[in-house]
């Protein structure tokens, strides 16, 4: 059981990295420009 929550939590989390570094060539440029946007 716990070997298994730990593999599923290990999984689930390298999957997240993986969606962050898809999405983050879209996103950090967008957040960006939203920072720049609230600055000014």
């Amino acid at each position: 059981m716990e070997f298994t929550k730990k593999g599923i939590i290990t999984l689930s989390f390298e999957s997240l990295l993986l969606i962050i570094a898809a999405i983050s060539e879209s996103t950090i440029p967008f957040l960006i420009g939203k920072l720049i946007a609230v600055i000014f």
